[in-house]
C-alpha cells in the first residue's frame, strides 16, 4: 500500500467510533425526504466540529455544503464533490443504507481534510480517476491535485428528487467529479456507475 492511500485509511480508521455513532444515531431517527432535519443537524455539527466551513440549509432546508481546501489552492484548483445522503424510506427507515451513505461520504471527507492538513498530498504526482461507464468502458481523468472539496448534503432521495433540486441551483456546477458510495448486498469490484449531463 502506498504511504497516501495508508495514510488515508488511517484518518478513516481513527474516525471510525465517531463515524459509528453518527451511523446510528440516523439509524434510530429514521426521517423521510425533505423532512432530515435531525440528520442534517448531525452531519453539519459532525463537520464543523472536523474544521469544515458549512453552509447549512443550502438551497433546500435540509440540505448543507461543507467546504474545505488546502491553503495553496487557486481558482484553476479541481474540486472534488463528496455527497451524503440520509433520508429514509416510509414504513421501514434506513433500509436502504443511507445512513451508510452518509458515513461514507465524512470518512472520505474527514481523510481528505487531513491529508490537506498535514500537507500529506503536497508535491505529489498526478492522481488518477478511474471510471466504469455502463458499456464497461473506461474513462480515466487525471488531476495534478486534489486542493478543494465540497461534501454535499443531498436530502430526499428516496423518490423525491433532492440531488435534481440541488443540480438545477447549480450546486455542482464548480465541481470537477462528484462521488459517493452506496451499500449492496454483494461486493462490486466493477460496479456500474451511471451519470446525466444535464
Amino acid at each position: 500500500m502506498n504511504s497516501e492511500k495508508s495514510f488515508l485509511c488511517s484518518a478513516i480508521e481513527r474516525e471510525s467510533s465517531s463515524l459509528r455513532a453518527v451511523s446510528l444515531d440516523i439509524w434510530n431517527h429514521p426521517e423521510l425526504g425533505y423532512n432530515e432535519h435531525h440528520a442534517h443537524k448531525v452531519l453539519t455539527d459532525f463537520l464543523e466540529s472536523k474544521g469544515f466551513c458549512v453552509e447549512k440549509h443550502f438551497v433546500i432546508p435540509t440540505a448543507f455544503k461543507a467546504t474545505a481546501a488546502r491553503k495553496d489552492f487557486t481558482e484553476d484548483t479541481p474540486i472534488i464533490g463528496v455527497m451524503c445522503e440520509y433520508d429514509a424510506l416510509p414504513g421501514i427507515g434506513h433500509a436502504c443504507g443511507h445512513n451508510l451513505i452518509a458515513i461514507l461520504g465524512l470518512a472520505v471527507a474527514c481523510a481528505i481534510k487531513e491529508a490537506f492538513d498535514s500537507g500529506v498530498l503536497k508535491g505529489k504526482p498526478r492522481y488518477t480517476l478511474h471510471a466504469y461507464l455502463l458499456n464497461s468502458s473506461l474513462i480515466t481523468c487525471a488531476y495534478d491535485y486534489y486542493l478543494q472539496m465540497i461534501v454535499l448534503g443531498c436530502p430526499a432521495e428516496e423518490g423525491e428528487g433532492g440531488k435534481i433540486d440541488l443540480i438545477e441551483a447549480g450546486a455542482y456546477d464548480d465541481m470537477d467529479i462528484a462521488m459517493m458510495a452506496h451499500p449492496s448486498q454483494f461486493n462490486l469490484p466493477k460496479p456500474v456507475y451511471v451519470a446525466k449531463n444535464w
